[in-house]
């Protein structure tokens, strides 16, 4: 049996320069980029704030600062 192979996935905030490297399952996240999934699906095990960094690189702050915190608003 096998281990699954894990990557650290540099990212970079465009706004503020944010930066951190969570580390994935290779064969999801390549998977992810190909158009396979949801990235809610593909890594539950991720808070919104990285996996919106993933999509957009735009970090969870400067999102909310852009485009207004949805809690907020409640």
């Amino acid at each position: 049996m096998s281990e699954a192979k894990t990557i650290a996935v540099p990212l970079k905030c465009i706004q503020c320069g944010h930066e951190e490297a969570p580390t994935v399952d290779a064969d999801k996240y390549l998977r992810w980029k190909d158009g396979e999934g949801h990235i809610q699906q593909m890594f539950p095990e991720l808070s919104d704030d990285t996996r919106e960094l993933m999509i957009s690189s735009i970090c969870g702050k400067c999102f909310d600062s852009l485009f207004g915190n949805e809690d907020e608003e409640e």
